[in-house]
């Protein structure tokens, strides 16, 4: 077991070793850290996240919730290795040589039980033994998150922290499923979130509206098993046989003096997914294009319009609108990501209670306080300084922050939810760039 552990004990015992070269005394010695540049290579080495107790040994990210606490144990702090260099037992990585007498320092034992829906459909998962070198304000029912090596019997937390106070489990739940079925690519489900929540404030001006293109998407199939476990989903295959035989159009049987159904007659709140993954090479019908104008209609006015033979009528809707495409959607889109997966997709089994939390914070309306005004206009003005940019992009990047705030369930927009949107769409405009 130890042997398998070895490469991320190199990192530990070369960190430990320029640590020393730099301490002059013994009590400097002993109050090792690890390095940002060690930690920054260890999370390059990073075996995956930690998911069930049978897991090989190795360097695992971890997230749980405590379950119980022990009194602190010791370990034997420092030893000296053969040559007598002097080394740490911190951390785990144990090696051989002579104890340094007197020497003991101390570790608390945690155990840890996973966070309810991360593990999607795996096994439970029993408690983990968690030993913590550092000491901190942890208690029981505390959700912690850490990077640690997992030797088999226990995961030694190179670095850990608590989750943030006031955050709501259930945001975090529906990101990670969201997460898993875009193949671990956190920025599409951060924008996924959002999309889902964006609902058209003001007809008239489509206030609120964020219709999300998600191209190189090969299927549909696991990011609509999340979405219909958070909200009312519909699925269209955008292929030439659903466009040019399909009936998108309500119409009115005067015949029958009821009106022919519309898959697009759903209820408010129903997240309407365009699956264009399934499109082939071919030609449209004059049926098929319009077809193709009442989706488009949809998605950039948010309203169906119904055909009364003698007139139209348009009827307002407020649904989300997610496109998924292999190369750039053909349907119009506020905001367009290509994917970029790091993992095979993977479906979650998710609480039914996820549902009612998605409505209650499609509810939230975002105010924007005066003080935030003024610091939105001068970050808008200094970033036309750096770069082209024009009302458009003020008016996308205050969308994001209300729906990240919104995301959250606050009602108030916060600068950390303007500073967050900034960041997504400089990196969201960096993968359209191709970097």
């Amino acid at each position: 077991m130890a042997g398998s552990l070895e490469p991320w004990h190199q990192v530990l015992r070369a960190d430990f070793e320029a640590w020393r070269q730099a301490s002059e005394d013994w009590e400097a010695l002993k109050g090792f850290q690890l390095s940002e540049a060690a930690i920054n290579r260890l999370l390059e080495m990073t075996s995956g996240e930690f998911r069930y107790t049978d897991e090989p040994a190795g360097l695992y990210s971890f997230h749980g919730v405590i379950q119980d606490m022990s009194s602190p144990e010791f370990y034997t702090a420092f030893y000296r290795d053969s040559s007598g260099l002097l080394c740490s037992h911190k951390f785990g990585s144990e090696g051989e040589g002579e104890a340094v007498d007197e020497q003991l320092q101390g570790r608390t034992p945690y155990r840890c039980l996973p966070v309810p829906g991360r593990l999607g459909l795996a096994p439970v998962l029993r408690t983990a033994r968690v030993l913590m070198y550092e000491e901190g304000d942890l208690k029981i029912q505390t959700r912690v998150q850490g990077l640690g090596l997992w030797d088999g019997e226990a995961m030694h937390f190179l670095v850990h922290r608590a989750v943030e106070a006031g955050v709501n489990p259930a945001r975090e739940e529906v990101l990670q499923a969201l997460q898993q079925a875009l193949g671990g690519d956190q920025l599409a489900a951060e924008y996924t979130f959002l999309s889902l929540l964006a609902f058209t404030e003001k007809q008239e001006t489509q206030v609120g509206r964020l219709v999300l293109n998600l191209s190189q998407a090969t299927s549909s199939l696991e990011l609509a098993s999340v979405l219909q476990q958070l909200s009312p989903t519909l699925v269209l295959p955008i292929s030439l046989q659903f466009l040019n035989h399909s009936s998108l159009t309500p119409v009115k049987n005067y015949d029958t003096d009821q009106i022919d159904p519309s898959p697009l007659q759903v209820c408010d709140g129903t997240a309407v997914v365009l699956d264009e993954t399934v499109l082939e090479a071919g030609a449209l019908t004059a049926k098929g294009t319009a077809n193709f104008q009442v989706l488009a209609t949809l998605l950039t006015s948010q309203q169906l319009n119904y055909d009364f033979t003698y007139h139209p009528l348009a009827i307002p809707m407020r649904v989300p609108c997610i496109t998924l495409s292999r190369t750039k959607s053909l349907f119009p889109f506020d905001v367009s990501l290509p994917i970029r997966p790091t993992q095979v997709s993977a479906l979650s089994q998710l609480p039914t209670s996820l549902h009612a939390f998605i409505q209650s914070l499609r509810t939230i309306v975002v105010d924007v306080s005066a003080e935030m005004q003024e610091e939105v206009s001068a970050s808008f003005v200094q970033k036309r300084k750096e770069a082209t940019v024009t009302v458009e992009d003020l008016h996308l990047w205050l969308n994001l922050s209300r729906l990240r705030a919104k995301s959250y369930g606050r009602s108030q927009l916060w600068k950390e939810d303007w500073d967050q949107a900034l960041g997504w769409e400089q990196a969201r405009k960096a993968r359209l760039s191709g970097n």
